[in-house]
């Protein structure tokens, strides 16, 4: 039955089709075809934080060594035998291998996206999927990837017989992985922290004590107590130390590394070499900087080979009226010698300021004037005398010719070894003396007109006294400014001038053994003891002789002259450390407030590997590392890493016939047996390619626009 306006009813009861006013009409509603539509696309991804930690990181660590090295490890003096640095290098020295490991992470975390953007790009492409699972794990990061992809390799080759290497993004990616891990530990064994000196002042700012003589007591002494005092150094040849920290500065440019003598602290003055220009200056317990008083100076001397060499004892033997003026030449037998069997006589010649115009103003203009001091102490009593004043750049000349005779006479037996041989005969001079030439020569008994044999040596030397800027951090002298000093009111009071005048007055001594004191210098073997007799059964009774069995030899006379401006410039400038002789029972100490002193602490030294070497692996990596990322790290792309995750989705877009042909060949092996990996496309780009939202999976040769939309 049907009724009007109704739907068909069963009476059975089985169905019936009723008319329901709540009910939804039966034409799809826009929710139903909303859920029915494929999901819409999304645009690629840009990761701009990991692309900036890509690109700044290496710059940032590699500016940060490059920081170290300039500031911390490049030493003012290269030579110097002291370790110099700013403050903070403790810091400066853990925050590196921090600064390290971040930095290490850093460029690693940028590199990753690097990776995820580049394998869609079809000119790094993987090439198959086999390929594309060998950068699983960043193993190109490190030595665990590295040898996890090694270990592949060996097995892929046993699987399926053929060699199987990695794309070559694998090896552009390890590029910058390697040259950070190498230039990492090179970078630690590149420096290393030590005892050095920083800036600062000792004792909280207080002014420092130096020991040497300064402006105001220099002449506070007698002056004969620097000469007394190097003579003992010299003749027992003892070193010529700078006291203190003992350093000596050398003006701006000088070349330290030529003079070997400059390299150990404190100093001691050499004896096989002269000095060029330096500058002896108080000295503190650290080493200092600013504007100090001290001695300028410089020596040197050479064998005198030829009769040409000489320009001081040439005058020898004129008269004292055809001398020139400021010539002095001085000549002495040593009657006192120990040995028995050697004799010898010294001529030392001295050519020294004032000349003849300039002695005659001092004594016109000022009669009274102390002509014996102004002449031989830093001292112008003569205020108007200045041209002629010897200063640094006027050379005074001390020579020297030594005359020797040694023959064999021993009563021992058996007799001792002679030797006769000199390295520098003077030829022209030989025979200049035999023992006629003297009132009372030896009662010896050889023939006493036996000629003797001739040695020289000529010396040069200038000095002043006054300030300079000191720089500590290099030991050098800048802005000299001669300032004599005042003089004493006491006649015998000043300190005699460094150069020919005053070591002849102890090279020459009054009395005492010459010979014996030549050779003691150079620390050369003294006289010989020989006894009458070496019967073991008789007693010495001391009535041996003492015998010399070899000359001085030139250079070694030549050493002792150096030896004498050695000691002489020392004992001149700091008095052996000690006190003198003065009203108010002064010390070679005083407090200087124009200098700063050094203070000790912790630097940075290099170490066995030169910072050059992880400094330019830095550089290749800075560059490396930021171009791969400027070029690509900012680029859309479909992941922020190759991680896990990305691979799932890939594995799980691969069409059905892909993945049953990977299940068929194993499922519980590894991924090298696995070969339909080498068969799978290994560019990661658009799946759907004519699609107007793109699926991003392997693909053949389909790349992914970065302007389109993907699901």
């Amino acid at each position: 039955m049907k009724l009007p306006g109704h739907g068909q009813v069963s009476w059975a009861g089985t169905s019936s089709t009723e008319y329901d006013p709540v009910a939804q009409p039966t034409t799809p509603s826009h929710l139903d075809l909303e859920k029915s539509l494929p999901p819409p696309g999304r645009p690629l991804r840009r990761f701009y934080f990991r692309s900036i930690v890509g690109v700044l990181g290496p710059l940032i660590v590699t500016a940060y060594f490059l920081a170290i090295w300039r500031i911390y490890l490049i030493p003012a003096d290269p030579h110097s035998p002291l370790f110099f640095g700013p403050p903070g290098a403790t810091w400066v020295f853990y925050s590196w291998f921090v600064a390290g490991v971040v930095g290490l992470n850093l460029s690693l975390y940028g590199i990753a996206g690097v990776e995820a953007a580049m394998l869609m790009e079809p000119a790094w492409g993987a090439g198959d999927a086999m390929r594309l699972m060998m950068h699983a794990d960043s193993s190109w990061s490190g030595p665990a990837g590295w040898l996890r992809t090694a270990r592949r390799l060996v097995r892929l080759k046993r699987a399926s017989g053929r060699s199987k290497m990695p794309g070559k993004l694998w090896f552009v990616l390890a590029l910058p992985s390697l040259l950070i891990f190498a230039a990492w530990p090179l970078s630690g064994l590149s420096f290393e922290t030590t005892q050095g000196y920083v800036h600062g002042r000792a004792g909280g700012g207080e002014p420092s004590t130096v020991t040497g003589f300064s402006f105001d007591n220099f002449n506070e002494r007698n002056e004969d107590d620097a000469k007394v005092g190097a003579a003992l150094t010299w003749g027992n040849a003892l070193d010529a130390r700078v006291p203190g920290r003992g350093i000596v500065y050398t003006p701006k440019g000088y070349d330290r590394s030529q003079h070997p003598f400059l390299e150990k602290l404190p100093t001691i003055l050499p004896t096989d070499d002269g000095v060029s220009r330096i500058f002896l200056t108080a000295q503190a317990q650290n080493p200092i900087e600013g504007n100090s008083w001290g001695l300028l100076m410089q020596y040197n001397c050479s064998i005198v080979k030829s009769p040409s060499d000489l320009t001081v004892l040439n005058y020898r033997n004129v008269t004292e009226a055809e001398m020139k003026n400021s010539i002095f030449v001085r000549k002495k037998q040593d009657t006192d010698v120990r040995a028995s069997n050697m004799h010898a006589t010294i001529e030392v010649g001295t050519q020294s300021w004032p000349n003849s115009s300039a002695t005659e103003r001092m004594t016109d203009e000022d009669p009274n004037a102390v002509f014996t001091k102004t002449t031989s102490c830093y001292f112008n009593e003569a205020q108007n005398v200045t041209g002629d004043y010897p200063g640094i750049d006027q050379e005074t000349v001390f020579e020297v010719l030594l005359y020797q005779l040694i023959f064999n006479q021993s009563y021992a037996d058996p007799r001792p070894n002679y030797n006769f041989s000199l390295d520098h005969n003077i030829t022209e001079f030989y025979g200049g003396y035999d023992y006629t030439d003297f009132d009372k020569p030896k009662n010896i008994s050889v023939n006493a007109t036996d000629p003797w044999t001739a040695i020289g040596a000529r010396c040069t030397s200038s000095s002043s006294v006054g300030t300079a800027d000191i720089d500590g951090l290099r030991s050098t002298y800048s802005n000299f400014v001669r300032t004599d000093t005042p003089i004493s009111v006491q006649r015998a009071r000043c300190a005699g001038r460094f150069g020919a005048e005053a070591l002849s007055s102890f090279i020459i001594p009054s009395d005492g053994d010459l010979m014996g004191n030549l050779f003691g210098s150079v620390a050369a073997p003294p006289a010989f003891y020989a006894p009458f007799t070496n019967d073991p059964n008789n007693i010495d009774v001391g009535t041996g002789l003492f015998l010399q069995l070899n000359y001085l030899q030139a250079e070694q006379l030549r050493q002792s002259m150096l030896r004498a401006h050695a000691a002489y410039a020392v004992q001149l400038m700091y008095n052996g450390g000690q006190g003198f002789t003065a009203l108010d029972g002064s010390h070679v100490k005083s407090v200087n407030p124009n200098i700063t002193e050094f203070v000790q602490g912790t630097v940075l030294k290099p170490g066995v590997v030169p910072a050059s070497l992880p400094i330019t692996l830095f550089f290749i990596w800075a560059l490396v590392g930021p171009t791969l990322t400027i070029m690509y790290g900012f680029r859309r792309r479909w992941t922020a890493v190759l991680d896990g995750y990305s691979l799932f989705r890939i594995g799980v877009d691969l069409p059905y016939e892909y993945r049953e042909r990977i299940a068929a060949n194993t499922n519980t092996g590894e991924v090298e047996e696995c070969h339909e990996l080498n068969n799978l496309p290994g560019l990661v780009g658009d799946m759907k390619p004519h699609d107007q939202v793109g699926h991003v999976g392997l693909v053949e040769r389909s790349p992914a626009p970065k302007e389109k939309s993907y699901r």
